[in-house]
Formats: C-alpha cells, structure tokens, sequence
C-alpha cells in the first residue's frame, strides 16, 4: 500500500541530492589571488596583464576590469587597461585590484632614449644676453625641458659665456652656443653685441575700484627713454639697456610711481596707479579708497566706508595700513 508513496518521496529526495549537487558545482569558486605579469621595460610603453585564480584552480584575463595604480607617477603611469608608460628612471610598483584581491609586479624603469634635442629663445637680432631653453624629445615621443640638466658649451667664452642656457655676452661677435644631453647635442649661433637694448611694454591701469586703462601716462625708464600710454592705456618703452634700471610711471592726479626693474631679454611690464587722495576742508587727507569710488575719512576698519561698499584699498602711509 506505501510502496508507490514510499518510491515517490525517495525519487524526491534523489532528485533534490541531484539538484544540490548541480549546485555545488555551478557555483562559482572563491577568488585567491591576482597576479600581474608583463615586461621588460626598456624605455617603451609595455602591456600588463592581471590574471586572477580561483579556489578550484581555474583562472582568467582580469586585466581590463581590474583597477590599476602606479606607486610613483614620477617614473611609470598605467592606464586603466594595465598599459604601463615609463616617465622617468627609478624603481616603481604597478598595481591591479579586483574583487578585494591585490597583485603587483616591481619593475626598475630606464627613460626612454633621447632621440633629439631642441633649442629655443634664439633672438632674430644682436643681443647681449639671451636665455635660451633646451627640449629633450625621448623616442617614446615623450618630451621635457632639461635647460638645467643639459651641458652648456660656448664656441668662444671671449664673445659669450653661458650657463643653463642664460648666454651672457662680454663682447661683439658671432658665437655657437650649444646643449648636450644623454649623449645627444644641438647648437645654435647668436649674435652677440657688447651694447644690445631690449623693448619693454605694458598697459597702466587704474587701482580698483575703477580698474580702467590710463591714457596720457608719461612712462621712463630715467635712462633717456620715455613715451606716453595710448587710449588704451598701452606703452612701448625701445632702446633700454639690458640689466637693471629705474622706472617712473606718472599721470597728474595720480600718485608717482617708481621702481627698479631688470631684464636681458624684451619684458612686459604692467603698473596701476593710485589716485592722489582728496583732502578735506580740515587739510585731513582721506584715509581709504571706497567700492563705491567714494572716499572715507574713518580712522578704524571698522567705520571705514561702511555705507560705501567697503574699503577698496587703504590710503598708505595712513591709519588704516597694516603695522
């Protein structure tokens, strides 16, 4: 009579051992270990791989899922697909993370060859001093400025000398200034002058809270030269000597500027001028430059153009300035 139910229920119980059993097996195995393989690294980008390996001794390719790391982005950088790019010389850990599991792989990096050397800030005329730079372009394409890592040479110290690529002239003549680095060389001739001048220009403005160009401002630079702002506030100063010199900037109702500058080469020079600050029928000179282009005679910060916008600028030397 239970013969039939007892079969049943044991085919029931195979068919659940069957189906516990297909479960075990489909179930996927747990993670061991990542490992990163790859290189030599010879100056060339190199392709990583990232394997991972399972409890159940099967592996694969996680080397585009994996999360990758460079210890010292100085010497290598990885992208995220495990492709390594030397930058410099050194030794550096790459590494890939996946699913809580960390490989790495230490490789000793060497640059890349240099492949060329470039030289820039030639003048097109006589100069008596010049800086000039010096690229380094590696065959990996990469490139940097190795002005001060590069051995400097002059064809000639008696006409120039130079050192880090600044070329200092001593007297009138062509020389062949040169930069080696690595193994590779290039040059370049400069014409030298034992009186060379460079230009030196720039734009006046008004000090906030006008800030608008100035024009009809008398520019010197207190060595012969001098010229006048345009409308646009701009000025081209010609014919100063390199080296040091003493500038004047100067506008009637604007307070006198003057300064020390210096340069061998065509420099850029802006200035802002001040406004003379207004006295008042007390002879009290006004202590601060208001937002709202007003002035203030406050004697603390804190009552200086409260009703104005604030303070703009302190009027210096004055109360106002800082100790």
């Amino acid at each position: 009579m239970h013969s039939g139910r007892t079969l049943a229920i044991g085919c029931l119980m195979a068919l659940s051992a069957v189906a516990c059993d297909n479960s075990r097996q489909t179930a996927p195995s747990r993670l061991v270990n990542i490992t990163v393989t790859g290189g030599p690294v010879t100056g060339q980008s190199v392709q990583l791989t990232a394997s991972a390996r399972y409890m159940d001794d099967s592996s694969r390719d996680v080397t585009t899922q994996a999360s990758w790391q460079s210890s010292n982005v100085q010497v290598a950088t990885v992208s995220n697909a495990g492709l390594v790019t030397p930058v410099g010389s050194g030794d550096v850990d790459i590494t890939a993370a996946f699913e809580g599991q960390v490989g790495s792989l230490h490789l000793s990096m060497g640059a890349s060859p240099v492949a060329v050397i470039t030289l820039s800030g030639m003048p097109s005329g006589p100069v008596n001093s010049i800086q000039l730079t010096a690229v380094a372009k590696r065959q990996n394409g990469l490139t940097e400025d190795v002005t001060s890592r590069a051995s400097w040479q002059s064809s000639n110290p008696q006409i120039a000398t130079v050192a880090n690529g600044l070329v200092k002239g001593t007297s009138s003549g062509t020389v062949t200034i040169g930069a080696t680095f690595e193994g590779v060389h290039a040059e370049t001739p400069i014409v030298v002058s034992a009186s060379a001048t460079i230009t030196i220009r720039g734009v006046v403005k008004e000090a906030a809270p006008n800030s608008v160009p100035l024009a009809g401002v008398r520019v010197s630079a207190l060595v012969g030269q001098s010229t006048v702002t345009d409308s646009s506030g701009s000025y081209v100063l010609a014919g100063v000597p390199t080296g040091s010199y003493i500038y004047e900037v100067f506008k009637d109702g604007y307070e006198l500027l003057t300064g020390i500058g210096s340069s061998e080469v065509d420099t850029q020079e802006n200035f802002t001028l001040f406004p003379t600050p207004p006295k008042d029928s007390s002879d009290i000179t006004a202590t601060a430059r208001c937002n709202d282009k007003s002035w203030s005679w406050a004697q603390t910060q804190a009552t200086a153009c409260v009703a104005n916008g604030g303070v703009a600028y302190p009027v210096c030397p004055g109360p106002l300035c800082a100790k």
